[in-house]
């Protein structure tokens, strides 16, 4: 079996048997004789069909990623995170750069941080200061 498909196989037995330990459980908080026999159906169809649409979302996913075009949409748009993860991380660098290459970036770091305001509390339990730069 492909590993995929096992995979999925595995999520629609989780959730038969996540239903199947919800259904022991709404019968063991239900006083005996309370539960008529229409309610006990219901939540036994309502079950059942909690478990027939994780089938079908196993076999429509086990489905969709044999698809070649879904293949090809996972793939392009994983290029495109990870181009836009790349911008930015570059162009925080840019940024990090600018701020603390020569332009007083020594005097930031060994500002004392400002006095705790007093209508937030006494700052007795906050933790003290680690000389590093202001948060941002």
């Amino acid at each position: 079996m492909d590993p995929r498909d096992a995979a999925w196989n595995r999520v629609s037995e989780q959730f038969a048997s996540l239903g199947e330990s919800l259904r022991r459980h709404y019968e063991d908080e239900t006083p005996a004789g309370e539960t008529t026999e229409k309610a006990r159906e219901t939540v036994e169809d309502a079950l059942r069909a909690l478990g027939d649409a994780a089938d079908r979302l196993a076999t429509a996913a086990g489905n969709a990623l044999r698809d070649t075009k879904v293949q090809q949409d996972a793939k392009d748009a994983a290029v495109s995170l990870v181009d836009a993860l790349g911008v930015t991380f570059s162009t925080l660098r840019g940024q990090a750069r600018e701020r603390f290459d020569g332009h007083g970036a020594e005097e930031e770091w060994e500002q004392e941080p400002p006095p705790p305001d007093p209508s937030i509390g006494s700052g007795e339990d906050r933790p003290p200061s680690s000389g590093g730069p202001p948060p941002a």
